[in-house]
């Protein structure tokens, strides 16, 4: 979904709706700035097919909201679910998928004014940040050959003074350098 919050979904108007950008231009949001809310295709396609009786794109009291959610929920067996929860865990999966590559992306998506009040999302992220410390990992341990050697490409090792037999050897590493052992470079192709 978008992860609006439930004030700005009961006050989103038709004529706020921005079919072409696939964007809610919100004049006002609840830290007092206005927001634009980013439409997935999926949630654009729903808001198609709804009926327009109204300005108002969701014609529905707060009292009339709350009691559907409770008759939902007793209906499906669901015991203390609010509302809000489902804008925290569409934040906290955004934040988890990695898609949205900056804070600053999330803090759009979010609508929040505080990094501290986004920081209750994004502290999930730590699942994918590990995945990516994995990813990074196998990379680097790709560039290596079977002895543990960093394998350099040939345009590296002639950036350090030329393809030699040991780093010793490189003018670059010549004079105060110490090496407890050579280093073996074994080129590659590029």
């Amino acid at each position: 979904g978008t992860a609006a919050r439930r004030s700005e979904t009961l006050g989103l108007f038709w004529d706020q709706v921005d079919w072409e950008g696939r964007q809610a231009k919100m004049p006002t949001s609840k830290n007092g700035r206005p927001r634009k809310l980013a439409l997935r295709t999926d949630v654009m396609g729903l808001l198609q097919q709804l009926p327009r009786t109204s300005d108002l794109v969701f014609d529905i009291s707060l009292k009339t909201l709350l009691k559907a959610w409770r008759r939902i929920c007793e209906a499906a067996g669901v015991e203390d679910l609010r509302i809000h929860d489902l804008r925290h865990e569409g934040i906290s999966r955004v934040a988890e998928s990695g898609k949205f590559p900056t804070i600053l992306d999330l803090q759009a998506f979010s609508g929040h004014r505080d990094l501290r009040s986004l920081s209750r999302y994004t502290h999930l992220c730590t699942t994918a940040l590990a995945i990516r410390a994995d990813e990074a990992e196998a990379e680097r341990l790709a560039r290596m050959d079977h002895n543990g050697r960093m394998r350099l490409k040939q345009s590296t090792l002639l950036s350090l003074g030329g393809a030699t037999k040991s780093v010793r050897e490189s003018s670059v590493f010549q004079g105060e350098m110490r090496v407890a052992e050579p280093v073996v470079l074994t080129p590659t192709e590029n």
